[in-house]
């Protein structure tokens, strides 16, 4: 019971940040800034999705349902850094309108 519970708040953030994630990198790049995204992209993908998973996975009573868990971090952690990027607006510097 306490496996899906946990799967249950996690579920109320994955369409958030799955959004804001796939958006600002679809932005970022039709702004000519795709080595960004896919640098950060391969990144988070290897340190912290496929780490974590592995890591939650071994380490707590919950199993291989951390694997999503690790998924939706990987997903903040990339709309985050997207944001910033963003932001701070090196990607105009590449940009090609």
């Amino acid at each position: 019971m306490l496996k899906y519970r946990i799967c249950r708040k996690i579920r109320r953030f994955d369409r958030l940040t799955l959004l804001a994630c796939f958006c600002l990198t679809n932005a970022l790049r039709a702004l000519n800034d795709a080595k960004f995204t896919m640098v950060v992209s391969m990144l988070s993908m290897w340190l912290i999705r496929i780490g974590l998973s592995y890591v939650l996975a071994w380490t707590t009573p919950v199993g291989a349902m951390c694997s999503w868990s690790a998924m939706v971090v990987d997903w903040i952690a990339r709309a985050i850094a997207f944001v910033i990027r963003f932001k701070r607006g090196k990607w105009a510097k590449r940009a090609v309108l």
